[in-house]
């Protein structure tokens, strides 16, 4: 078991390595979720001071997908510009700062709420035929940070782990309230109990 803790330690440190190197090379990929999540961060979380400018949040909000990935030819995105995650923004500034709290160490309290953001940004942005939870996910991430992006690269990493039969092939309670949580959790203790 130890083995496997030292290669997987290896393996993130790689990961970890390579992307401090691209973002050392300024690429705007990774500062485009810098710069998303800090913009939703500033001007949407505090009650008292919200600023919001929704066609600048469209307009970010868009780039940080775009560079993500999410408006490739076979998205319904590619053939919309910015102005349809307008519904999107109208929600998410109407949430409570409360929710601008929720990370994996909360989930086991929040999962309803985790659910209830997801199932409203699908309900608002996603057309019914179309995939949604992949780019629902990404804007959870980019916006909140609350999530991971249920991409190819994760969802795999998770069945890779074998935490249950769950193979993440859809966003729902177990998904984010356990088997995250789980992983999390069990990453935390491992840190904790590993010698420096």
């Amino acid at each position: 078991m130890k083995v496997f803790q030292e290669e997987q330690l290896l393996n993130n440190l790689g990961l970890f390595e390579k992307y401090l190197s691209e973002k050392e090379k300024d690429t705007p990929r990774y500062e485009s979720f810098d710069l998303c999540y800090h913009h939703f961060r500033t001007k949407f979380r505090d009650s008292d001071t919200k600023i919001i400018d929704p066609e600048k949040s469209c307009a970010i909000l868009s780039a940080y997908l775009a560079s993500w990935g999410m408006m490739r030819g076979s998205s319904f995105l590619f053939k919309n510009n910015y102005r349809i995650l307008r519904k999107v923004i109208d929600f998410i500034a109407g949430l409570n700062e409360s929710y601008w709290e929720i990370d994996v160490d909360t989930y086991p309290e929040n999962y309803e709420r985790i659910l209830e953001i997801y199932r409203e940004i699908k309900n608002r942005l996603v057309p019914e035929e179309s995939q949604d939870k992949t780019l629902v996910t990404k804007i959870m991430l980019g916006v909140f940070g609350m999530v991971p992006a249920f991409d190819q690269n994760f969802t795999t990493f998770m069945r890779e782990q074998k935490l249950s039969g769950f193979k993440f092939y859809r966003f729902q309670q177990g998904c984010t309230r356990i088997h995250i949580s789980i992983l999390y959790e069990k990453q935390r203790s491992d840190r904790r109990s590993s010698p420096e």
